[in-house]
């Protein structure tokens, strides 16, 4: 049994699923939108760099006007690329500290619930691996089954599974996760203006955080949003199940 049920369904409530929503509005309606102009800055960045380059001193043999706006077109153009690519790596990120923020709820919960109170004082003892094994998501996991509370089995798992996989992927780029990943969602691969077909050949994995290699969307992280929302909602509705018990709060 969860001793301090009552409560956590109430800090879950009041703090967990309220720092998700803002984490959620702060994405899609401040970040996102502040990019809304791109177009409207590589064109003004093109006729500033085009009447740069006509005032510039001429012999009366200078380069021809086609080719100074060329140049002023590749400038705007150079601009445009770089910051779409600037904010798919913001997208990435975004995935990125969702799951931590997701991770670091849960952990919150292990210390100050799943955790004996001896557990707890120990962790200023000990160092290294063993905090990181104590201080985990499967850890979290093992002591929620051992209460009768299997994560696992939440509608929500295999995408909270597959943001893991997003998250370690995004940070570390080429290795297992990302494996994992492209068997599963071969599509977070291919660019969102690429034509989408299994027979997209998908590439090592490079740069995600410069933006390049996975394309999380804004629809897929509002799909990964409400996973970790559902998440809670469920381990609400399991910490329910066990009915009231001791009020003897910890935190």
């Amino acid at each position: 049994m969860i001793r301090n049920n009552l409560y956590w369904i109430w800090y879950i409530k009041e703090s967990v699923l309220t720092t998700l929503d803002f984490y959620r509005r702060s994405i899609i309606e401040k970040v996102i939108p502040s990019f809304s102009s791109i177009e409207t800055e590589a064109q003004e960045i093109k006729e500033q760099e085009y009447d740069r380059l006509m005032s510039l001193p001429s012999d009366g043999y200078g380069p021809d006007p086609s080719d100074l706006a060329e140049r002023a077109f590749d400038e705007g153009l150079h601009y445009s690329e770089f910051m779409h690519d600037m904010l798919q790596g913001i997208m990435n990120l975004s995935a990125v500290g969702l799951h931590h923020l997701l991770e670091q709820h849960l952990i919150l919960f292990l210390r100050k619930e799943l955790l004996t109170l001896q557990e707890e004082r120990d962790l200023s003892t000990i160092t290294g691996e063993r905090v990181k094994r104590i201080l985990s998501f499967e850890e979290a996991r093992k002591r929620l089954e051992a209460h009768g509370i299997e994560i696992v089995k939440f509608s929500c798992w295999s995408k909270i599974r597959e943001l893991r996989l997003v998250a370690n992927a995004v940070k570390h780029a080429e290795g297992d996760a990302c494996e994992q990943l492209k068997l599963c969602r071969p599509e977070l691969f291919v660019h969102p203006m690429v034509f989408h077909s299994s027979k997209v050949p998908v590439g090592p994995v490079l740069s995600p955080l410069s933006g390049e290699d996975i394309y999380v969307t804004k629809e897929k992280f509002e799909e990964y949003v409400n996973s970790v929302r559902e998440f809670w909602k469920e381990l609400i509705e399991a910490l329910q199940l066990q009915g009231p018990t001791d009020t003897t709060y910890r935190i």
